[in-house]
């Protein structure tokens, strides 16, 4: 099993959050061709072509949902440890 994170660690991943676009992020494109993660604020996130390999559409969907999951995953660590 992975060690829990520190407090310094979690505080490392929420400034790291707060210096990317802001979300929701959603995907756009078709495998095989050009796919791009935008955010819903009208700003591309990142581009991928073909030519360097074919991305897994799982794997773009999990950087897009990452957006919205981590704050969330950030605000129940929070609660939890203000609970113990």
């Amino acid at each position: 099993m992975d060690k829990p994170l520190t407090n310094d660690e979690i505080d490392k991943i929420e400034k790291k959050l707060n210096t990317v676009t802001r979300g929701p992020w959603g995907i756009a494109g078709e495998t095989g061709k050009d796919i791009s993660i935008y955010s819903e604020h009208n700003d591309d996130v990142c581009w991928w072509w073909d030519g360097d390999g074919e991305p897994k559409t799982e794997d773009l969907l999990f950087m897009a949902t990452a957006r919205e999951l981590v704050p969330r995953l950030i605000a129940t660590v929070r609660a939890l440890q203000k609970e113990e």
